[in-house]
C-alpha cells in the first residue's frame, strides 16, 4: 500500500479533528442536560420533603421563575411554583375614594 502524501494525511487529521470536536460537543451537551435533570430532581425533592429548606426555596423560585419562563407552555409546567396571577374575570375592588365618588357605601 503506498504511503499517503503529507496533504492527504493533513486532510485526514482535519477530518478526524472535526469528528472528535463534534463528539465532544455532543458529550458536553448531554452532561449539561443530565446535570440540570439531577439538580431539578433534587430541588423538587427538597420542596416536597425538606421542611426547613422548602419555604426559602419556594420564595426564590417564585421570584426567579416568572422572568425565566416567558412561554405560556413553560409557565404551565411550573404553575404550582409561580405566584398566583390576578384573575382577569374578577374586577379589582374599588378604592375607598372611588366608593365615595360613585355614592356607594363601604
Amino acid at each position: 500500500m503506498p504511503r499517503r502524501s503529507i496533504p492527504e494525511r493533513l486532510a485526514l487529521l482535519e477530518t478526524q479533528t472535526l469528528a472528535l470536536k463534534a463528539r465532544l460537543a455532543k458529550q458536553t451537551r448531554a452532561e449539561d442536560t443530565r446535570r440540570k435533570i439531577v439538580l431539578g430532581g433534587r430541588i423538587e425533592d427538597a420542596l416536597a420533603t425538606d421542611a426547613a429548606l422548602a419555604p426559602a426555596l419556594r420564595t426564590w423560585l417564585q421570584d426567579a421563575l416568572p422572568t425565566a419562563l416567558p412561554r405560556p407552555a413553560d409557565r404551565a409546567l411550573f404553575a404550582d411554583l409561580l405566584p398566583a396571577a390576578p384573575d382577569a374575570a374578577t374586577p379589582p375592588e374599588p378604592k375607598p375614594e372611588a366608593a365615595r365618588v360613585t355614592g356607594a357605601h363601604p
